[in-house]
């Protein structure tokens, strides 16, 4: 459904929030007319939008704006002309706080259409507007999350700059994002902390004896830069809680009772998921320990994730300390894994089952009162809605979100716990690779991680010191742009050997795809499957970014429009030696992800899941922790899921990547 939103620009806050909101269900696609470039004229914009639109909302505020009286004809003749051709076309009135009256020449919308009326202009009355509204247009509601339509930020400093302002711009917030910087949940106990400092470190909480207020904590600032602290009117305190034990707990939250806790793997795997595990089992039982309640302490491992947990017949696996012995070494998880399909699906309701679903098999069946979910951005995403969800529900659930991805591409996390293992392994692989391609002179295309980014790729890149060319999706580029300038790396390492041999590395993130791909997605060298094409077109309909896991057919589409392509251009070369050059490629991902961590990522690990316990029994909640800088924090899970980090092709490192390779800057 296509609803015409027509409103005076004063009122625009609040329409847009109202869109924001049916955006979040299924087929419900509103215009606003400040959704779209003004290139062209106004008649012509909004006269198209009506003339596609199934419907009209007229928005009546205090004052008529200045173009509805010219929308509202063109709506009258587009129902006309609708009820004439035997389909129905519905018109709605929201009248605004203080609504003008309309005069006596548009009196349809007076007397012959339906008429709601909005109690203010706040959060809640958009939302309880837009349920109103699509009611009304016949749609069905699903209550909606509590996330961005999309990604709105690839880089935390961005998040900084935004915020710091004082004030967040009006369409980030029509967008989904906070109005002011979220802090993070807690419920406050009072039970006291019977684990002693010297056993489980210092406590975070202020001295409370000397006068500092109960609620007050350490904070961390987010920023290291001078510039964010100079005062003035955006001069925003902008911190995040740290992450240490504390002493005060909420759990167990009832006198003698015990606790159920719940582990769960979500998304990929990475080295040191195994050493979380066994943070969280080991410090759950240290507190449980000197709490007094060890025999009535559980500790569920979920296995497979998200999807595990609601698949009928799968029972939970009671976690112990001696069970993990020898897991932080091993790579994998023990727990296995899978992707939260159903969890982030593009319709609401399939989302809302499951979500419901999973939170009743939680609390209901199994007592859980925190959960731990390891996993990547997808995975914090369902994180935040599993938590929302069972608040709407009623349910006292805490989740805890610790932060998992090869990519490193989860926003606030100074470096994701395998990643640095991943890099080194993937070095390892490039320059065996450029053995094999120097040997038996040839080019190689060696596609590594990066559903959305390429950090695994120009970490390994730079590295290794042997690559010709890395390619990521953060830097467009396009297939004449790569083949002109392997050809001519290719034919000055010809001339150089005098005439024996060429041969070449090139490393590519597995969404590194041309822009110009869709001219070839019929090329006969290339061989594009029917669900390969449609993989690549899909990829170009979400402006060239993934949610979630990367569709095989993308990757497999990207690695032969990239190494094909490049071997036709290279076979066209002047002179006989380039008509039977080879490419050929390899895709070492999976073997990276299932080695066993650095003694680093080990020690990372195991901390992030004893800090993540330490905080969850104080009462915090709805949180991811991580590592900030130089300090472990609690970060909202509201703003871990703004958006998903990237490189940023101004950054200094990228240039040092393209400086290793010897690539121009620009490859299209």
């Amino acid at each position: 459904m296509k609803p015409f939103f027509s409103y005076n620009f004063d009122d625009k806050h609040f329409v847009r929030r109202v869109a924001f909101y049916l955006r979040k269900q299924r087929d419900i696609a509103p215009f606003c007319y400040d959704d779209v470039p003004h290139e062209n004229s106004w008649v012509r914009v909004v006269g198209k939008a009506i003339d596609d639109s199934d419907g009209f909302v007229l928005f009546l505020g205090p004052q008529l704006g200045k173009t509805q009286d010219e929308e509202i004809e063109l709506a009258v003749k587009r129902r006309k002309e609708s009820e004439a051709a035997g389909r129905e076309y519905k018109v709605l009135r929201v009248d605004l706080p203080g609504a003008a009256r309309l005069p006596g020449e548009l009196n349809f919308f007076n007397t012959k259409c339906h008429v709601l009326a909005a109690a203010g202009l706040g959060e809640a009355e958009a939302r309880d507007c837009a349920h109103e509204v699509a009611t009304s247009l016949g749609a069905a509601w699903v209550p909606p999350d509590d996330l961005p339509l999309s990604y709105q930020f690839d880089y935390e400093k961005d998040i900084i700059a935004a915020y710091s302002r004082g004030e967040l711009p009006g369409k980030l917030i029509e967008a989904g994002c906070p109005r002011e910087w979220p802090a993070v949940t807690r419920r406050v106990g009072d039970a006291e902390n019977l684990v002693p400092e010297d056993e489980i470190g210092l406590f975070g909480d202020w001295d409370h004896e000397h006068g500092a207020p109960r609620d007050e904590e350490p904070q961390v600032f987010v920023a290291a830069l001078a510039d964010y602290y100079k005062g003035g009117p955006g001069n925003v305190r902008l911190a995040l809680p740290e992450a240490r034990p504390r002493k005060r707990l909420y759990y167990p939250n009832r006198q003698g009772g015990g606790l159920t806790v719940g582990v769960m793997v979500s998304g990929g795997i990475a080295p040191g998921i195994n050493a979380v595990i066994a943070g969280v089992v080991e410090r759950q039982y240290l507190y449980a320990a000197r709490g007094g309640y060890e025999n009535a302490l559980t500790v569920n491992g979920y296995y497979n994730g998200l999807d595990g947990l609601i698949r009928q017949g799968t029972l939970p696996k009671p976690l112990k300390p001696d069970m993990m012995k020898n897991q932080n070494t091993r790579g994998g998880s023990m727990l296995g894994t899978s992707r939260s399909r159903q969890f982030m699906d593009n319709d609401p309701a399939v989302r809302e089952a499951a979500l419901k679903r999973a939170v009743r098999r939680l609390w209901d069946d199994h007592g859980t009162e925190i959960l731990y979910i390891i996993g990547g951005d997808g995975s914090m995403r369902a994180a935040h809605a599993l938590w929302k969800t069972a608040q709407d529900m009623g349910y006292d659930l805490s989740v805890i979100a610790i932060p998992r991805s090869v990519d490193n591409d989860i926003l606030w996390v100074w470096q994701s716990f395998g990643f640095a293992s991943a890099v080194e392994w993937s070095k390892g692989f490039i320059q065996q690779l450029h053995t094999e391609a120097e040997s038996n002179p040839r080019l190689c295309v060696i596609q590594l991680f990066g559903s959305d980014s390429g950090f695994v790729v120009t970490h390994a890149v730079t590295a290794s010191g042997v690559c010709d060319l890395f390619l990521i999706p953060e830097k467009p580029f396009t297939i004449k742009g790569i083949s002109g300038y392997i050809e001519r790396n290719l034919r000055k390492k010809f001339l150089d050997s005098g005439r024996v041999s060429a041969y070449g590395v090139v490393v590519m993130a597995e969404t590194a795809i041309p822009t110009d791909a869709k001219t070839y997605l019929d090329e006969e060298e290339v061989g594009l499957t029917d669900r390969e094409k449609k993989a690549i077109q899909d990829f170009e309909d979400n402006h060239r970014r993934v949610y979630g896991q990367t569709p095989d057919e993308l990757r497999s589409a990207g690695l032969k429009l990239v190494s094909r392509m490049l071997q036709k251009c290279i076979r066209q070369m002047a002179g006989g030696y380039w008509k039977d050059f080879r490419v050929f490629t390899n895709e070492p991902r999976h073997l990276i992800r299932a080695i066993p961590p650095s003694s680093s990522d080990i020690i990372f690990a195991h901390r992030l899941g004893s800090l993540a316990v330490d905080c969850g029994m104080a009462g915090y909640t709805d949180f991811m922790i991580s590592q900030w800088l130089t300090e472990y924090v609690m970060v909202p899970l509201r703003l871990v899921t703004l958006g998903r980090k990237r490189i940023p092709e101004y950054g200094i490192f990228y240039k040092s990547a393209c400086a290793s390779t010897g690539q121009p800057p620009d490859l299209s």
